[in-house]
C-alpha cells in the first residue's frame, strides 16, 4: 500500500483505527462506539460508525465479520505501516483543513460540560440545555434573520438529540433537523475539528496535553498561533 493511500484517512477514520489497533483482540462494533463516546466525546450514531468502518474496508484497512449477533472488526494493516507517515505530513493534512476554515464564512460557539462534575445524564442534559438556551437568546436577532434554521446532527446520543430538539423548537419557529453522515459533509468535519481544538485548548489550560499532542503541535506558541488563534476569530 502506498503512503498516499494513508493520506486518505480522515481524522475520524484515523481515530477509529487508533482504537482498533489498541484493542487486545478484534473489537466489537458496539465497544468501538462506546469508546468513541466515553473516551473521546464523539457521540456518533451506530450508522455513522458503520459508514466509517465501511470506508476503512474499502481502503483495505479493516475487515468485518459476525460472531453470533455481534459484529467484529479485524485490522488488515498494522499501526507501524500507518506511522510511516511523518508528523510533517500529518500536519499538512490538518493545515489544509485549517486553510479551508479560514476562507469560508462561518461563525461558531462551543458549549461543554466537565463530566467529572456531573452526577448523571439528567444533570448533564439540564446543564447543556441551559447553555444552549442562553446562546440562542443572546443571538436571537441572528437566528431570526434566517428563513430557516437547519440543525445538522448524526443523532449519535439520545440525550443530545433531545436537547437540540427541545431547546431549538421551544425558542425558534423556523427550525429543520437533518441527519448527516460526517464523512460526507465537509462543514460537519469543520465542526468536529473546532470541537477537537476546543478540547485541546482546555487541556492546554489545565496542563493535561498528552505527549503525542505536544509532539504534534510542537510547542504552546505554535498551537496558539497556527490553530487556536485563527479558529478564535470565527467565534460568535
Amino acid at each position: 500500500m502506498s503512503r498516499n493511500h494513508f493520506n486518505e484517512l480522515s481524522p475520524c477514520e484515523a481515530l477509529i483505527m487508533k482504537l482498533i489497533w489498541e484493542a487486545p483482540q478484534d473489537i466489537p462494533v458496539q465497544e468501538l462506539i462506546d469508546q468513541l463516546r466515553d473516551d473521546y466525546g464523539k457521540d456518533y450514531a451506530r450508522t455513522t460508525v458503520v459508514t466509517f468502518v465501511g470506508k476503512l474496508k474499502d481502503k483495505r484497512f479493516v475487515d468485518t465479520y459476525r460472531k453470533g449477533k455481534a459484529a467484529f472488526i479485524h485490522p488488515l494493516r498494522s499501526e507501524e505501516e500507518y506511522k510511516g507517515m511523518s508528523l510533517d505530513e500529518r500536519r499538512k493534512i490538518l493545515k489544509k483543513l485549517m486553510a479551508f476554515i479560514r476562507h469560508i464564512d462561518i461563525s461558531y460557539k462551543t458549549i461543554y460540560i466537565e463530566k467529572k462534575h456531573i452526577k448523571d445524564s439528567i444533570e448533564a442534559t439540564g446543564k447543556l440545555s441551559k447553555q444552549l438556551s442562553s446562546l440562542i437568546r443572546e443571538n436571537m436577532d441572528l437566528f431570526c434573520s434566517f428563513d430557516v434554521v437547519k440543525i445538522y446532527y448524526d443523532n449519535g446520543q439520545v440525550e443530545v438529540t433531545r436537547v437540540l430538539s427541545s431547546v431549538f423548537n421551544a425558542l425558534l419557529e423556523n427550525v429543520e433537523f437533518r441527519k448527516v453522515i460526517p464523512s460526507q459533509y465537509r462543514l460537519f468535519q469543520v465542526a468536529d475539528l473546532i470541537c477537537t481544538l476546543k478540547l485541546t485548548e482546555l487541556k492546554l489550560e489545565n496542563h493535561t496535553l498528552s505527549k503525542s499532542e505536544k509532539a504534534f503541535f510542537e510547542d504552546e506558541r505554535t498551537l496558539k498561533k497556527n490553530y487556536l488563534k485563527p479558529i478564535k476569530k470565527k467565534e460568535l
